[in-house]
């Protein structure tokens, strides 16, 4: 998937909450963050497919290694 990390003018602000599961040569681990995630994106899909690949790549895995994807996307008000 490419996407742009920087902000476009056509961006819309997204919260991001929830975790992934994962699974690594150690076991299942589950990821996320402590609170929710502020994300500028177009569109839901993409605000969640950013958070998705910022969970995944601060742990050093893919999306191969996801077995449950629990991230919930709202527009910010």
């Amino acid at each position: 998937m490419a996407f742009s990390w920087e902000p476009s003018e056509f961006d819309r602000t997204f919260v991001v909450t929830g975790t992934l599961t994962v699974i690594t040569n150690y076991g299942e681990r589950v990821l996320g963050y402590p609170k929710p995630v502020s994300v500028s994106a177009e569109n839901q899909r993409d605000a969640k497919a950013k958070v998705k690949m910022m969970l995944l790549s601060r742990s050093g895995l893919k999306e191969t290694h996801v077995a449950g994807d629990f991230l919930e996307v709202t527009v910010k008000s």
